[in-house]
């Protein structure tokens, strides 16, 4: 029998959101270097598994598209920017059905609004307008949280202007 690879049925949907997220709020997604780039993975993964060795994060020079793994993530030039490598960084964290799926996108809202600035209300109300079909969205309680909140050893801050990590929950789930 032949193992099957789940189909993304929203991965398209998830791409055409990020592209009208970044042009209504362009000022959230900066363009960086590969160090800061580096140092924005540290930060959401001290922030999410504390203690645990974050990805190798690696130029791909040669590469076109963006890849986002448990072990490393690649990231082509035209990739080194802010919400971009959240997107990437979201994927090396997921516990959940790999892809673009519901708790994908939920986990990438969380990401986007306490790393980036993107308002996560006005974030999902843009996905849910998409026209034909809107990004699905799972409940907060089915992605991962934050559990540290403390600042990084000193060797490992950087000037990524990463937002306060505070946990926010938003009362009721689902958007």
């Amino acid at each position: 029998m032949l193992c099957q690879k789940a189909r993304d049925f929203q991965q398209i949907r998830v791409y055409r959101w990020e592209w009208a997220v970044c042009e209504r709020w362009p000022d959230c997604n900066p363009a960086m270097d590969l160090r800061a780039c580096e140092r924005l993975v540290h930060r959401v993964w001290h922030d999410y598994q504390p203690g645990v060795q974050p990805p190798q994060v690696k130029g791909g020079r040669s590469r076109r598209v963006a890849r986002g793994g448990r072990l490393t993530i690649t990231l082509p030039h035209w990739a080194c920017t802010k919400l971009v490598v959240l997107h990437e960084t979201a994927h090396s964290l997921q516990r959940f059905r790999p892809g673009h799926g519901p708790e994908f996108a939920r986990f990438l809202v969380d990401l986007w609004e306490h790393y980036a600035g993107v308002p996560a209300d006005m974030a999902v109300a843009l996905a849910v307008a998409q026209r034909p079909r809107g990004v699905q969205f799972a409940a907060y309680a089915d992605i991962p949280t934050r559990v540290a909140c403390q600042p990084l050893p000193r060797q490992d801050r950087g000037n990524t202007s990463v937002a306060a990590a505070a946990t926010v929950q938003v009362p009721g789930g689902a958007a």
